[in-house]
């Protein structure tokens, strides 16, 4: 972003009997007889009013001795935002009124208006005031502000000049009804069929209501060098997911949820794999996947590397989960994975997610990793989580949550649901557990307590 220009000061008139060159007001400092002697010109109405005001009204304010570029960094600093679709609080643009210089400071900030506000009338309101050239945040929270379904010609055509100059940066777009999302994506989708490359960094929209949202003219007419983050929540339509492999390389965090989207709209298992083949780059996965159509090649899909993957979660139904899981390699140990497989028989369980348990805890870990067991059994589902515990700001925390909802329609006994918790317990690195808590009877836990020494050392008990 280019540096903020420098404001022009005004400067203060001459006062009476006082030539140009022995003004008694030196710069910007504070000269009580200066003021009472504009106050007095005022009173008398020598002059022009206005000028004579802000003139005395600088002397007065001693911001005015503030380097308007580090003026301009500290309203910056006030207008900070909690989360990627909250806006500003209210009144926060109200230092536009204190004084004729800071008003004049911030109009020639250009960072101040990279932010049109997170509702369609603070975008009416604000958009005017953006520079063409400076990079835009747009974000659109529909849960606040007004809620019809319309944006006027305006603002319509001020989202083709930005699309037009590519100076967004973000899109993040929320909304629970077809329209305006489709006005908007429609006004920042590139006209014609060659794709055109666009700057956006990061791209993240919700749309939760009934009508299915058409996304794919704006992903297949955009090529995105510089994407780095994508989330895309709700019903969505996508002719081909292909766009994405192919526009797409430096994605640090991909996040889908999409389960209620038409069948045709979601990708295949070669299709997602490609995507994620793109962008090895990845740090953050997150798969809402009990749709995703197999292929007729599935076993010819090749295993995917993400060397820097932290963070996993992944949901649906246990085959479709354990069919990107089987096809993943990443670091062990990661920082965070969560896996919730949907509608699961025992023997479906027993056969593809008790022994890859058993493979990912197969971990080095660090010597000074306290670990914590939590092993949880119910009438329809099982959960397993490991964790660090404690320790100091430089130890490496980690989370892993395994968690299994069983199939409505299956009548498995209580004895058998514990029987697979505890094999699960069995594969977890019990023999590091500094804590350990379940709802199992003891008296199935015995021989695993005894590999549990630490806890024993340390007088732990369930």
């Amino acid at each position: 972003m280019s540096s903020s220009p420098r404001v022009q000061h005004n400067k203060p008139p001459v006062l009476e009997g006082q030539s140009q060159g022995s003004s008694s007001i030196m710069g910007r400092e504070i000269n009580i007889e200066s003021i009472k002697a504009l106050e007095r010109q005022i009173e008398e109405g020598n002059g022009d009013a206005i000028e004579l005001k802000r003139a005395r009204n600088s002397l007065l304010n001693i911001s005015t001795i503030v380097p308007p570029e580090i003026l301009g960094d500290i309203f910056s600093w006030t207008l900070i935002r909690a989360s990627s679709f909250s806006g500003f609080c209210e009144g926060s643009y109200n230092f536009l009124l204190v004084c004729h210089y800071w008003s004049e400071v911030a109009s020639h900030t250009p960072k101040l208006w990279s932010f049109w506000g997170n509702t369609l009338q603070e975008w009416e309101k604000w958009h005017s005031r953006h520079p063409g050239f400076v990079p835009l945040d747009l974000v659109l929270n529909g849960n606040t502000g007004r809620m019809d379904n319309s944006i006027d010609s305006a603002l319509r055509g001020a989202l083709r000049d930005r699309a037009a100059q590519d100076t967004i940066r973000q899109l993040h777009l929320l909304w629970d009804h077809k329209v305006p999302l489709s006005s908007i994506i429609s006004s920042l989708t590139p006209d014609g069929d060659r794709a055109q490359c666009k700057s956006i960094e990061s791209i993240d929209l919700r749309s939760f209501g009934p009508s299915v949202l058409d996304v794919s003219n704006f992903f297949s007419r955009t090529y995105l060098p510089k994407l780095q983050s994508l989330r895309l929540h709700g019903v969505f339509k996508m002719a081909s997911w292909g766009h994405l492999a192919q526009r797409t390389t430096l994605l640090t965090l991909l996040s889908l949820d999409i389960d209620k989207s038409p069948p045709s709209s979601t990708p295949t298992t070669r299709q997602l794999f490609s995507i994620l083949a793109s962008n090895p780059g990845l740090q953050l996965l997150s798969l809402v996947v009990p749709k995703i159509p197999e292929d007729s090649d599935y076993g010819s899909i090749p295993q995917v590397t993400l060397r820097h993957l932290k963070r996993l979660l992944l949901t649906g139904d246990l085959h479709r989960v354990f069919s990107v899981l089987d096809r993943l390699a990443f670091p062990r140990p990661l920082t965070f994975i969560e896996v919730t497989a949907l509608d699961s028989t025992v023997e479906v369980i027993s056969h593809t997610l008790g022994p890859y348990l058993q493979r990912y805890f197969q971990c080095d870990y660090e010597p000074r990793d306290r670990l914590a067991i939590e092993a949880y059994s119910s009438y329809n589902h099982i959960s397993i989580v490991v964790k660090t515990q404690g320790g100091t700001p430089s130890f490496s925390p980690f989370l892993a949550k395994f968690r299994v909802s069983l199939d409505p329609n299956a009548a498995e006994s209580r004895e058998v649901l514990e029987s697979l918790c505890h094999d699960f317990i069995a594969f977890t690195p019990r023999e590091r557990a500094y804590a350990f808590a379940t709802n199992l009877p003891r008296t199935r836990l015995e021989a695993l307590l005894a590999t549990m020494q630490n806890i024993e050392r340390l007088g732990l008990s369930l």
